[in-house]
């Protein structure tokens, strides 16, 4: 792979309004067509360019407002699913919709973007085990299992209801 020339997009300039034409070359050789291609190419980059990779996060960065208003003003993104046709998926605007999620893969891992993003995937995951405890803890109560009900809702205490820390406190004293 040419890091150099990247995916080589060739975009239509006329479709492209004039607030985003500096963006242009930088679109063409990181918009890839295939998703393995752009991985290669992201992760290639990541490590034998990594200032090219600051230069794009920031130019990207100071675009994202003018794409989604590009976006926004583009009717013929509006169309029914029966109305798609191969015009409508090679308009540009899905180059630039693309290195939009390119971003989101070359945030360094250690910026405060990415710990942000890590922090709300981690409270997430811990949302649907509470859940999931919450569930089985239930059914361990009525069946009067005591330390199973103890054991699963303990590590979320913090996230318990009032009716559900009463529970917490009853179990507790029938273990003693």
């Amino acid at each position: 792979m040419n890091l150099e020339e990247g995916a080589g997009l060739c975009l239509d300039v006329s479709q492209i309004p004039e607030t985003l034409h500096d963006l242009i070359p930088l679109v063409e050789r990181w918009g890839f067509e295939a998703q393995s291609a752009q991985d290669d190419f992201v992760i290639a980059m990541k490590l034998q360019h990594p200032e090219q990779v600051a230069d794009f996060n920031a130019r990207v960065d100071d675009a994202r407002d003018a794409i989604m208003s590009w976006q926004n003003s583009l009717r013929e993104l509006r169309q029914h699913k029966s109305e798609m046709d191969e015009k409508f998926w090679s308009h540009p605007y899905w180059s630039f919709l693309e290195v939009l999620n390119i971003r989101e893969l070359t945030e360094p891992e250690d910026s405060p973007v990415d710990e942000a993003a890590r922090q709300r995937s981690a409270l997430e995951i811990r949302r649907i085990r509470f859940s999931t405890a919450v569930e089985a803890a239930s059914s361990a109560f009525r069946d009067k299992e005591y330390r199973q009900f103890v054991d699963l809702l303990e590590p979320f205490e913090d996230m318990l209801t009032d009716v559900q820390s009463k529970k917490l406190e009853f179990a507790r004293s029938r273990l003693s």
